[in-house]
């Protein structure tokens, strides 16, 4: 891997965050750094280990989803289908519900209008606003400082045209005036049923330490 793959893609750094189903390692989200070789911090050593228990989360969900459509399949009352499909509509929003309100990192999700729908509790620690405060606001008026209005709009756009960003550097805006350094990645997935439409899911974490770190040492 390292004498063909990395070598050839100027790869420096990998870090793996193991996603583990059942006591067993059922694949890894890989991070890349691009460049040369370089330590990486506790602190995105943590970010990698929480994006790969996220994606267990997921993929759990995921399968219970599928267990139960088996078994519906099987069964032939079509009012115990409809209950059952509600029950599991109902568990997979908790368990959404679970991992954005428990996740160690800011998650937003945003509607096609550019309008916030959900914002963490991690998101509100690192922005200083409240979710009442957030829901319902234009994302880029709220918190993008005006240096980045322009590169968060158009990673917007694009998003919702399909195209997913990893690890976008934009600087944001507390509650209070002052500046964060975010790093940013964005997907479209979800579905807004009041508008009919798709809609982003946004999650970001504070570097401003990590760089600070990186230059001190």
């Amino acid at each position: 891997l390292a004498k063909g793959y990395a070598q050839a893609n100027n790869i420096g750094a990998i870090l793996d965050g193991a996603i583990w189903l059942n006591n067993h390692v059922i694949g890894a989200i890989c991070h890349e750094h691009v460049g040369g070789a370089r330590v990486w911090t506790l602190d995105e050593q943590s970010f990698a280990a929480s994006v790969a228990d996220l994606t267990r989360l997921t993929i759990e969900m995921d399968t219970r989803r599928k267990a139960e459509l088996a078994l519906l399949k099987q069964n032939e009352n079509l009012e115990q289908i409809v209950e059952t499909r509600t029950l599991s509509l109902q568990e997979s929003e908790k368990t959404f519900r679970y991992v954005v309100e428990h996740a160690p990192i800011s998650i937003l999700i945003i509607n096609k209008d550019a309008r916030i729908t959900e914002f963490n509790p991690e998101a509100e620690i690192a922005t200083g606003y409240t979710r009442e405060q957030a829901v319902g606001k234009n994302f880029i008026e709220l918190l993008v400082a005006k240096e980045s209005r322009k590169k968060a709009f158009q990673m917007s756009l694009s998003t919702l045209k399909g195209e997913d960003f990893r690890g976008i550097e934009l600087y944001l805006q507390r509650a209070d005036g002052t500046k964060l350094e975010f790093e940013c990645s964005a997907s479209l997935a979800g579905y807004d049923a009041n508008a009919g439409a798709r809609q982003i899911v946004a999650i970001g974490r504070d570097i401003k330490k990590q760089k600070a770190l990186e230059q001190s040492l």
